[in-house]
This record gives structure tokens, C-alpha cells and sequence, in this order.
């Protein structure tokens, strides 16, 4: 039997079976353009305005919805490609895709780890509670390094002392000898302080909170 990719391209040089799929999706966007549209150029006494802000309400919460389900799909599925790629994790470490952890970011960071006492690259995952220091080539199998959970972490920004070194230090907790992390752009630093120490902060008010609601 004609599959329905080939039928399609015989009768259409315009779209492929990717195209026709993805058009419902666009169209959602559309349809919240148009009706933010036709609510701009309506007289403010027209019938029918309520209706079409209703519209463009409704139509706003299944574009939310849409875009969160996309986002929860890639935070699984990146959560299962860094599972499979990163080998030796400790046991608390042996499921990362649990309930309400969020990936955040990647890349290649120069740290210097306390045992170590030197300067090495290794490559860092970010996610919501939690980051974690690996070793390798992001196209084979990388070796697990350490981790730090946020839930008691310690971050410390620091002075730069040169122009091109820009670092900041992170702990398990406040008795723990920090790692540093060193950047030679600051806004590249910036960027990874900002979302470890949001992460940081935020789950240290989650605890907090449910302290105060467990009294």
C-alpha cells in the first residue's frame, strides 16, 4: 500500500508529511494573533468584544498548555540522553528523571576540585535541584566526577583579579571545601551564578516552608 508521506508528495511539491503534522500546531499561534487583531481594530462598544476576549483567553490557555507538554517532553528526553551518557553515578543518582526536577543548561567549565588543588575541564549539567560534574567527550560515554544537591548548598561569588578570569565557588554545604568554577567571559559566568543561585535559593524556601508547615 501507498504510504501516506508518498501520496501527499505526489499530489503537492509544497509540503512533506513533517509539514502537514507540525500545521495544527502553528495554527494555534495563529489563531491567538488573529483574535489579539480583531480585538484591536473592534470599537470598545462592539457586542461582540467580550466574546472575542473570552476567545482569545481560551485560546491562550491551550497555547500555555501546548508549549508546557513541549517542554515537559524535552526535559524527559534530555533527562534519559544524560542517563544513558553518564556512567558510574552514585545510587542516588541512579534515576534522574524524577517529579519536578528541570534541566537547565550545559557545557564545558574549568573548576578546581578541593582534592585535586588544580585547574581541569570537565563538562557540567545543571538542573533545578542539583549539578552535576562529569569527565569525557560529550560523543562517548562520559565518567561521573562528583555532584552537589542544592537543598544545602553554598554558593560564593568572587572578585575577579584579572581581566579574562571570572569565577565563583559552590559547596555541598557550609562545612565542605568548595569547588571553583572559573570563566573567561563574564557574562558566561553570570549566567551559570544566576541559575545555581536562583536553584539554590528557591529550595532553600521550599524547605523552609514545609519546616514551618510540619510544626
Amino acid at each position: 500500500t501507498q504510504s501516506t508521506g508518498a501520496f501527499l508528495k505526489e499530489r503537492t511539491t509544497a509540503l512533506d508529511i513533517g509539514a502537514y503534522l507540525i500545521q495544527p500546531v502553528q495554527r494555534l499561534c495563529r489563531y491567538e494573533l488573529l483574535l489579539k487583531g480583531l480585538i484591536k481594530m473592534t470599537d470598545p462598544s462592539h457586542v461582540h468584544l467580550s466574546a472575542l476576549k473570552e476567545a482569545l483567553n481560551g485560546m491562550q490557555d491551550v497555547n500555555d498548555k501546548v508549549n508546557s507538554m513541549k517542554k515537559d517532553e524535552y526535559n524527559t528526553s534530555k533527562m534519559i540522553e544524560i542517563s544513558e551518557k553518564v556512567i558510574n553515578r552514585p545510587p542516588s543518582l541512579e534515576k534522574l528523571d524524577v517529579e519536578g526536577r528541570i534541566f537547565i543548561r550545559e557545557g564545558q567549565v574549568d573548576v578546581i576540585l578541593p582534592k585535586e588543588k588544580k585547574r581541569t575541564q570537565l563538562y557540567l549539567y545543571l538542573f533545578s535541584d542539583l549539578l552535576i560534574f562529569v569527565r569525557g567527550s560529550k560523543k562517548t560515554k562520559e565518567e561521573f566526577v562528583d555532584s552537589i544537591f542544592f537543598h544545602s548548598a553554598a554558593i560564593q561569588n568572587q572578585t575577579s583579579t584579572t581581566e579574562d578570569e571570572f569565577t565563583f565557588t559552590i559547596a555541598k554545604d557550609r562545612n565542605q571545601a568548595p569547588i571553583q568554577l572559573l570563566f573567561t567571559e563574564e557574562a558566561l559566568k553570570g549566567v551559570w551564578y544566576k541559575e545555581i543561585d536562583q536553584s539554590i535559593t528557591t529550595l532553600h524556601i521550599e524547605t523552609r516552608s514545609q519546616h514551618l508547615l510540619s510544626q
